[in-house]
């Protein structure tokens, strides 16, 4: 037996378990809100058939294999950034740069294209959309490149402890210096932890 609220225009929840394990709470056609502060506990799948799970309020999240702050997923987020060349006059294009942050795991690619300046520049990217944090926190990530000198030695971005700059580095032949580029169709990518 259906227990029905309702106002004079038919709108209102249904508790209804008319139809054999199959126990519904529906709301007005037109749409509506269900607001209350119980805590809901399922034993079967959670299934949303149109829209998004939207969780309103900042430092709250999905919580998976437990309740604690270690297992919360509170933040997503991707898009766009604007890499900028540090020092010296190598100009630059941007054909891509996004980035994707789940939970404090930020991955960050860009493809730029780089003015020939005759291999002059030691090379630095500012704009990180996050800082990379910790103590002797680095991270690093790959780099390469077509056209230009120096395509033999092997290119990487490192992130510096509380940094948002990302400085290049080659290793040709055993040796780690700052990279030197002159090259287009630069493409570079790291994955680094923030706050």
């Amino acid at each position: 037996m259906p227990i029905t609220i309702k106002n004079s225009a038919g709108g209102g929840v249904t508790l209804d378990s008319t139809t054999s394990n199959n126990e519904t709470v529906n709301l007005p056609t037109g749409g509506g809100t269900l607001v209350g502060t119980a805590t809901p506990s399922f034993t079967g799948n959670a299934t949303i058939t149109s829209g998004n799970l939207v969780i309103a309020t900042a430092g709250k999240g999905l919580a998976v294999g437990g309740t604690g702050a270690a297992n919360t997923l509170d933040d997503y987020e991707e898009g766009t950034w604007t890499p900028v060349i540090v020092g010296g006059s190598l100009s630059r294009s941007i054909e891509a740069a996004t980035y994707t942050k789940i939970g404090n795991i930020v991955q960050l690619q860009a493809y730029l294209t780089l003015a020939d300046n005759g291999n002059a520049t030691a090379l630095s990217i500012s704009g990180m959309p996050f800082t990379n944090i910790g103590s002797n926190g680095y991270s690093v990530g790959l780099a390469t490149h077509a056209g230009g000198s120096d395509l033999t030695s092997t290119k990487f971005a490192r992130a510096d402890s509380n940094s948002a700059t990302l400085v290049f580095y080659k290793n040709a032949s055993g040796t780690v210096t700052q990279a030197m580029v002159d090259a287009s169709f630069f493409i570079f990518s790291i994955t680094y932890r923030t706050a």
